[in-house]
């Protein structure tokens, strides 16, 4: 029988309750990478994820969206599963609960067939939210999830979850925003189709090898992405940034980052100078236009930026720390070479705008 809405409805009212009022640990309320978001979200995930999964049959997705639900009460609360809970509800929250990470990924593979595809949309979602984590958690998440999305697959075919299972796990250096990755060893992650889901292959496409649909007409187009790097003049100095984030963790470097989509290189110059030291710029000019080269397939363009007065800089986003260096205060750890070579021929004043 299909879920009805009031069933649903008790559901979740029953874990937001639990994990809200009820909790281990106060701690336990909320999910690890904010600490503000309700731990409640990625339960009703899991659970309508699941109802979206139409290649499954109604008594499924209905056994399997209530057991999402509760999946983590018996684990990280001290309330115990309604008295209503249906009991193939009730076996498959068993089936589900592990003390510790390391034992489920062993023993999951005792469980029954169900519990190990209810367990995917589980590691998805966590995944989803945990792109924080350090990177040897991570690769093992990323394993564990790759293991139960072809044992999903083989038994139960291409779900919806198993697509979204292998677009989620990717290497964590992928997942960490600004990572300057080579974009060919990226198209080399890239399995099936943003557009069909059937299997991507490398083929000769307009003269070159590119990652094409083996179905439909979809090219990944490898195409260069853009940059911003911003030259801001502040006290006789210029201002950088120390690294809170991959890649180069504790190193200084002039703010810039990635364009959004539909932004104007101008625009996402100020955009980056603004989140990474919370200064207000204005642009003065283009000063050059670099290829990163060393296997990155992406193009640099550096600004020169005027601060607008009334406003400290301080580290945000994925800065730790913001100052102004002179030339004889500069730090040795700069380690993105055009950066330092743009500071460089500032100081020098070999660049337009530069003191000299």
């Amino acid at each position: 029988m299909p879920l009805s809405a009031e069933e649903l409805r008790k559901g979740f009212e029953w874990a937001a309750r639990a994990h809200q009022e009820q909790p281990r640990t106060p701690a336990d309320a909320f999910r690890r990478w904010d600490g503000k978001t309700p731990y409640v979200a990625h339960p009703t995930w899991c659970a309508m994820t699941i109802l979206t999964e139409f290649k499954l049959s109604e008594d499924m997705r209905r056994v399997g969206a209530l057991a999402l639900l509760f999946h983590d009460v018996l684990e990280d609360t001290l309330a115990g599963l309604p008295d209503w809970c249906p009991p193939a509800v009730t076996t498959l929250v068993n089936e589900m609960t592990f003390a510790s990470s390391a034992e489920e990924r062993e023993k999951i593979w005792e469980r029954s067939d169900q519990a190990k595809l209810l367990k995917l949309y589980d590691k998805v979602s966590n995944l989803l939210d945990g792109s924080k984590a350090p990177p040897d958690k991570w690769k093992a998440a990323v394993e564990h999830a790759l293991k139960l999305a072809d044992f999903v697959e083989q038994t139960y075919g291409e779900l919806h979850i198993v697509k979204l299972a292998r677009a989620v796990c990717l290497p964590k250096e992928s997942v960490n925003r600004g990572r300057l990755i080579n974009v060919l060893e990226q198209s080399k992650l890239l399995k099936y189709c943003p557009l069909c889901a059937s299997l991507l292959e490398r083929r000769q496409c307009t003269g070159c090898e590119r990652v094409c649909c083996s179905v439909c007409d979809f090219v990944h187009w490898e195409n260069p992405k853009l940059a911003v790097v911003v030259l801001v003049p502040l006290d006789g100095g210029l201002v950088l940034v120390k690294r809170s984030e991959p890649p180069a963790v504790g190193s200084w470097c002039l703010p810039g980052g990635f364009l959004e989509p539909l932004e104007t290189p101008e625009a996402g110059a100020i955009r980056e100078v603004r989140e990474e030291t919370g200064l207000a710029v204005e642009i003065d000019k283009l000063l050059c236009v670099r290829s990163v080269g060393h296997g990155q397939n992406i193009i640099v363009m550096f600004y020169l930026a005027r601060a607008l007065s009334g406003v400290t800089p301080h580290a945000e986003d994925d800065a730790s720390e913001v100052r102004s260096f002179r030339a004889d205060e500069l730090p040795e750890k700069i380690d993105f070479p055009s950066h330092r070579q743009m500071i460089d021929q500032w100081f020098k004043g070999e660049t337009t705008g530069a003191p000299g």
